[in-house]
């Protein structure tokens, strides 16, 4: 009997001893639990404060930009000076846009008394006036002009748009040589891709006769007009390089099964004769077989 009170006690205890050790657990998981989501809270509280800080670091370089652009264009505007006011409006092609807008009315106003005081100078005065504009534009031009990137090409053809439409940069005589550099190297160019598609066209409608002659045919002609300045038009690309990749897959399928026809011996062969009533199948092969190898040959 005492026996068995003592074992009861003994299992009680251990009960207890269980639910103890089971709160203590849940209660240390509750406080991880605690801990990490304060954790999450003041991180999030920090991004909160570091966006906040850089948007008010943006907020004010902003402003400081728009007050000093606002400042030269109106000192440029109560001048009437030429050379301040053509510096003004050369500058807000690369203006930011959110500068831009706010500076909207000086930039209207500017244009405006550009416009008056540009009417009282002749073509040969205003390129005096703008000789330093006219250097940095001869210089742009050759440079660009050097260049084998598609970017530099497009740019290029931006600032020969741009100097055509300006009629002291188009007339001035420094430009002259460059201006019709330019023209020539985007008509040689442009005559060069031309050349490249009809080579490339050429060989996606070559004979499927010589596979092997056909499929470095195409690769020549595609790598020639990939590595081309510039790139063709992102649309039309994408449509050449469809077609290029579509027959070039097959091409090399073909190749592949044309060496290893090349490979069959007179065993093989022996083999295949001796059958005197072949199936279907063995029929389709060799006649896919013998089409083959007449395209190898």
């Amino acid at each position: 009997m005492a026996e068995q009170k003592s074992a009861l006690a003994k299992h009680r205890l251990l009960g207890s001893t269980s639910k103890i050790i089971g709160a203590n657990r849940m209660q240390s998981a509750l406080e991880i639990l605690r801990e990490a989501q304060a954790e999450k809270l003041r991180q999030e509280a920090e991004e909160l404060r570091i966006l906040e800080e850089q948007r008010l670091q943006e907020e004010t370089r902003v402003n400081k930009l728009i007050a000093k652009n606002k400042t030269q264009f109106t000192t440029a505007i109560e001048s009437g000076n030429y050379k301040k006011l053509s510096k003004c409006l050369d500058m807000v092609d690369s203006m930011e846009p959110i500068v831009k807008e706010n500076l909207r009315k000086e930039i209207t106003l500017a244009q405006e008394t550009f416009g008056k005081v540009s009417g009282m100078l002749t073509v040969k005065e205003r390129q005096a006036l703008e000789a330093a504009r006219i250097e940095t534009v001869n210089k742009l031009l050759i440079k660009l002009q050097t260049s084998e990137t598609t970017a530099d090409h497009n740019q290029l053809e931006r600032e020969l748009e741009k100097a055509l439409k300006d009629e002291v940069l188009a007339t001035a005589p420094l430009l002259q040589d460059e201006i019709q550099k330019t023209k020539n190297l985007i008509a040689k160019r442009a005559k060069k891709q031309q050349d490249l598609i009809a080579a490339l066209d050429k060989a996606l409608n070559f004979s499927d006769d010589d596979v092997s002659k056909k499929l470095k045919m195409v690769e020549k002609a595609k790598q020639a007009l990939d590595e081309h300045v510039p790139k063709m038009d992102p649309v039309e690309a994408e449509e050449y390089e469809m077609r290029a990749g579509k027959c070039l897959r097959r091409l090399k399928i073909m190749e592949k099964l044309r060496l290893l026809i090349k490979k069959l011996n007179n065993a093989a062969i022996a083999e295949i004769k001796s059958y005197r009533d072949p199936g279907h199948d063995i029929e389709a092969v060799m006649m896919a077989t013998f089409l083959i190898s007449k395209c190898g040959n």
